[in-house]
């Protein structure tokens, strides 16, 4: 089972923000644009796919890597912040990440 705040944060962010919806993904919470997904949480871990540019800095800078079906996924970053650790500093790269899901769309 995943850590409940990190269910409820992302909970939080699809009510506040408009065109997010929040329904499962492999039976995990997650965050989608229209029919893209761009967040879930794995477990106690946040996951974002955002720009590859973008998510090869958070790699370096705080994030790692997912890795799908053995492989490095260039556009997903794993977050796993400590229990209790504040979780705004997130909101920008959700925001990101929406955006992101959104211009997929119109691609």
């Amino acid at each position: 089972m995943g850590r409940q705040d990190l269910k409820a944060f992302l909970t939080e962010f699809a009510a506040s923000h408009a065109g997010v919806r929040s329904r499962p993904l492999f039976g995990r919470p997650a965050l989608f644009a229209g029919p893209r997904a761009f967040a879930s949480v794995a477990g106690g871990s946040l996951r974002f796919r955002l720009p590859a540019d973008l998510a090869r800095a958070a790699w370096t800078r705080a994030g790692r890597p997912a890795v799908l079906a053995g492989r490095t996924d260039g556009e997903w970053v794993v977050f796993t912040p400590p229990p209790g650790a504040p979780l705004g500093p997130f909101v920008p790269l959700l925001e990101m990440a929406a955006a992101r899901a959104a211009q997929d769309l119109k691609n």
